[in-house]
């Protein structure tokens, strides 16, 4: 328990189940959250669907796409849509495709 009396739950291991509090606090002092999925993309794109991922209605942070086969990274945001949880990543101005078809993992950040 923290000093404020919150109840952290603590993962061994990240969690696709169960959003984990990161014990941050955004602007207007909302908690901030942490939630692991995994998204498999059948053709090159940089549009994902987080539905699942990230709650309905959530504002998202920061997103981690992990490629499960090269290990690449990717973090640009260009867009995200709390309604529909699609998520355009790329880099602003640029029409260049950056994620190849494959499986991901996800990673987001994001308060309620």
């Amino acid at each position: 328990m923290e000093a404020d009396g919150t109840v952290r739950k603590v993962y061994p291991v990240y969690s696709a189940t169960a959003a984990q509090n990161t014990l941050k606090k955004w602007i207007d002092n909302s908690t901030v959250y942490e939630r692991v999925g995994s998204v498999t993309l059948s053709t090159n794109t940089n549009i994902v669907s987080l539905s699942g991922v990230v709650p309905s209605g959530a504002k998202l942070l920061g997103v981690r796409l992990i490629n499960q086969t090269t290990n690449s990274i990717s973090t640009n945001i260009i867009e995200y849509n709390s309604s529909t949880g699609q998520l355009i990543l790329g880099t602003a101005g640029s029409l260049t495709t950056l994620h190849p078809a494959g499986s991901y993992h996800v990673i987001v950040e994001y308060v309620e």
